[in-house]
């Protein structure tokens, strides 16, 4: 699954993928390997602080963007 609300965000902001690589210290190629989970890539603790600063994002955002894909539904 691909981190679509942070996709969202970022063109509402009009913050492209370079600016945001250079702001928490990636590669374009690699932020866009992490944003759209390609070759088993994710951000660590490290970046999501960085990104969760530089985007003034709320705890709730970060949880929202960032770990309920984690979560798994048992009936």
């Amino acid at each position: 699954m691909a981190y679509n609300k942070l996709k969202g965000l970022l063109r509402e902001k009009g913050i492209s993928y370079n600016t945001l690589a250079n702001t928490i210290n990636l590669s374009v190629a690699g932020l866009s390997n992490k944003i759209n989970r390609k070759k088993g890539s994710d951000f660590t603790i490290a970046e999501v602080i960085r990104i969760k600063n530089y985007l003034n994002l709320l705890n709730e955002d970060v949880y929202l963007i960032f770990f309920t894909w984690f979560i798994v539904y048992k009936e």
